[in-house]
């Protein structure tokens, strides 16, 4: 028995994928050293660090969904329903505006009830399998910036508030104020690197804590989930108008470009419970910081 255990270990960890091995009644955690290496730069201790740092990886509007399938609480209760093979692809960051597809499987072993293993593979997506899933991403996400598209966003701003119990929640509406003037004098590639810059800027702001999607235009939602008072949603709201509003330099002709953002935010519950109400509430908000100029933000009265 042991041989044919040893046999079919060599042939797992043999393979070009990253795999690993985690015997739960022993505690015992092993990886293919080479693969991981390889695909990642590091090889993991144990599931709770893959996970954890795949979670960095992930475009941030999969995290979520990541960790609902695939923490170890998860995969355990999944296999105590009989699933037997756990499997879902996902997009991960590869530069500030690429990413690449992949494959994560967990097989977990049931013994009289119990979980007793975990067989995990971690791979590229191969290329049909890619452009499937990138044709199913493109109907929910944003293409230039990654972000959800507004019809998605919409869908699971409502999902989300269908499910709230309570607490409040913070409808942010950003607008580039300039975009208009970049787009005319540094030209539109230059425009779509302000885009992707302020997406990405978002997700580094927000993390998990929001629903963000590319509205439309130069325009962006922030759903912040939570929030505890008007004190701490204020202090939120000025450091993302610091850190949003900045100079840029346009590297081809040197120029420097004044990057500035207006924001109109609704509150939940207090202007609306639904996302209509609340984006009607943020939009008036917009207009009235913008026609105040100074590039900060407007909470709807």
């Amino acid at each position: 028995m042991q041989a044919m255990l040893d046999i079919y270990r060599e042939a797992f960890f043999s393979t070009q994928d990253c795999v690993f091995e985690y015997d739960i009644l022993s505690d015992t955690f092993t990886a293919g050293r080479d693969q991981w290496n390889s695909m990642f730069g590091y090889v993991p201790v144990n599931y709770n660090e893959i996970i954890n740092k795949l979670h960095q990886i992930i475009t941030p509007n999969e995290r979520e969904a990541f960790l609902h399938i695939f923490a170890l609480k998860e995969i355990l209760k999944a296999a105590k329903k009989g699933e037997t093979k756990i499997r879902r692809s996902f997009p991960v960051m590869i530069t500030d505006s690429s990413y690449k597809w992949l494959s994560f499987t967990v097989l977990p072993l049931v013994e009289d009830g119990q979980v007793t293993m975990l067989l995990g593979c971690i791979k590229d997506v191969k290329p049909q399998e890619r452009d499937d899933q990138l044709r199913e991403y493109r109907q929910t996400h944003d293409e230039l910036t990654g972000l959800l598209n507004r019809f998605e966003g919409e869908e699971a701003v409502t999902r989300y508030l269908s499910n709230k119990e309570g607490g409040k929640c913070a409808f942010i509406l950003i607008d580039i104020d300039n975009f208009r003037t970049i787009n005319e004098t540094l030209g539109h590639g230059f425009g779509d690197y302000v885009l992707k810059m302020v997406a990405r800027k978002l997700e580094a702001f927000f993390g998990d804590t929001g629903i963000l999607m590319r509205f439309g235009g130069d325009e962006f939602v922030v759903f912040l989930k939570d929030y505890p008072n008007r004190a701490v949603l204020d202090e939120k709201l000025i450091a993302l108008s610091d850190a949003m509003n900045q100079e840029l330099l346009h590297h081809d002709n040197m120029l420097s470009v004044d990057l500035a953002e207006s924001f109109g935010v609704a509150c939940y519950p207090d202007h609306g419970t639904t996302f209509r109400r609340l984006f009607e509430c943020a939009d008036y908000a917009l207009f009235q910081a913008k026609k105040r100029g100074d590039h900060k933000y407007v909470i709807f009265e």
